[in-house]
């Protein structure tokens, strides 16, 4: 193997994971770092992080923003050679990194030297690897995938999340709160400030607490519909849009969300057909934990003729939604899932 796919190699599987991340700026703060992913939440976290490690959580440190498509880089690199004045360190964000790195003069060829308590910070989706710059930001910098957590760092990151908060997650909590919400890191995060706040002085928090807390949570309540359209029970059905309208859910909120589970199938089971493994459906659609067994059940139990069938129901809903009162709404919904258990 040649030197250069052999540093290629190394490159791609550089980096670490948003939930090692945290605990890594436990050991102290570095010069350089990389957030890069397509999921903004996360990008954010890593440099409120970053700063509440420099400045601490009570008065984190206020960082100098650049955004990468229209900054000087000599104007970038003048204030990480600056002294902080009112924080303890300087800490420079540059967002659409590609852009920067574009920008810089063709005769840097490395990033100029930081003052000795200055972080440079750069954010994008990716880094194009075919410059210098680029490459010096993988060797000696710090970075970190910002893409969407699998199964295993999501429930580090809810775990230490609960935990920071003088709180322990019962056996089961952490499934629950998937299920409950979804994998989404943003809507999470939110819903431990609603479990943390729910729970008061209490110091373990269970899987009953997760239920009591977040009640509004449509995303379970959309597995159990799907799984009583598979069996076709109306009864079961009809109990969760009950469950659902008396909580207070808008009922163009349950479609919505009917409706992208449903496409989730549909998409899964053309995956499937075009000959895509089991495993790496779930992965690719981000199907974890106990969810898994449900989906395969739903898969099995419902054909793609059904499966469109249900879509076609769905838009048909919306669209009589939007062309309804509010009195109309819930008759509507209640309709049209009998229609989907034929």
């Amino acid at each position: 193997m040649s030197t250069r796919r052999a540093s290629a190699r190394r490159g791609k599987s550089a980096g670490l994971s948003f939930s090692a991340f945290a605990g890594s700026l436990e050991k102290g703060i570095g010069p350089l770092y990389a957030f890069l992913g397509k999921d903004t939440f996360l990008k954010s976290s890593c440099v409120r992080y970053v700063c509440e490690t420099a400045g601490g959580k009570d008065e984190p440190c206020a960082p100098v923003e650049f955004d990468g498509e229209h900054c000087d880089p000599r104007l970038v690199f003048d204030e990480l050679r600056t002294l902080p004045l009112l924080d303890d360190w300087r800490v420079v964000c540059v967002d659409k990194a590609n852009a920067f790195l574009e920008a810089c003069p063709e005769s840097v060829e490395t990033l100029p030297r930081a003052g000795k308590k200055s972080v440079l910070i750069l954010t994008d989706v990716k880094l194009d690897r075919r410059k210098k710059l680029a490459k010096e930001i993988y060797a000696k910098g710090v970075v970190v995938n910002c893409d969407e957590m699998g199964e295993s760092d999501l429930a580090k990151w809810l775990t230490r999340r609960i935990m920071e908060s003088g709180k322990k997650p019962a056996p089961g909590t952490i499934g629950k709160m998937i299920e409950r919400v979804g994998p989404g890191p943003a809507s999470l995060d939110q819903a431990v400030e609603q479990l943390i706040t729910y729970t008061g002085s209490q110091v373990q928090v269970t899987p009953a607490d997760v239920v009591e807390a977040l009640p509004t949570a449509t995303s379970e309540e959309v597995w159990t519909l799907i799984d009583g359209l598979a069996a076709r029970d109306r009864a079961k059905s009809l109990a969760v849009i009950d469950d659902l309208v008396a909580h207070g859910e808008p009922v163009q909120k349950i479609v919505g969300a009917f409706a992208w589970h449903v496409k989730r199938l549909l998409t899964a089971k053309f995956m499937i057909r075009n000959g895509m493994r089991e495993a790496d459906v779930f992965q690719e659609l981000r199907v974890y934990g106990g969810f898994a067994n449900r989906f395969r059940s739903q898969l099995s139990n419902i054909s793609i003729d059904e499966v469109k069938k249900t879509l076609t129901l769905l838009k048909e809903a919306d669209f009589q939604l939007k062309r309804s009162g509010a009195s109309r709404e819930r008759l509507i919904l209640e309709r049209t899932v009998l229609e989907m258990c034929g």
